[in-house]
């Protein structure tokens, strides 16, 4: 399998592979602050990093887009949402994901 496949948002969705992951992200973010430029501005850019930097970045983004801004302001998010971004960017080489963690 291409591993661009996995790391290239913008790939995937040329090739038709995008779509799920995708569309349970954009409704979440478009359902709690109307709307996805920022998220969607993300999605676009090169893939740069690991898929960890690339989720990390997604789940900032997200996080930005419903308002929750700020040092030690967390919130988890729908375990849905959680799963798709998990699927856009899967762990590598069997290290297992970190999980939500409240602020300290």
């Amino acid at each position: 399998a291409d591993s661009s496949l996995q790391r290239d948002p913008l790939s995937q969705r040329a090739r038709g592979h995008f779509g799920e992951p995708y569309t349970v992200i954009r409704k979440y973010v478009q359902a709690n602050c109307g709307t996805t430029a920022n998220l969607d501005a993300l999605l676009r850019a090169p893939a740069a990093g690991s898929n960890r930097s690339q989720r990390n970045a997604l789940y900032k983004a997200i996080s930005e887009s419903i308002g929750v801004t700020g040092r030690g302001n967390r919130v988890p998010l729908p375990e849905e949402v959680v799963r798709a971004v998990r699927d856009l960017y899967p762990e590598e080489d069997g290290v297992s994901y970190t999980g939500f963690k409240p602020a300290a």
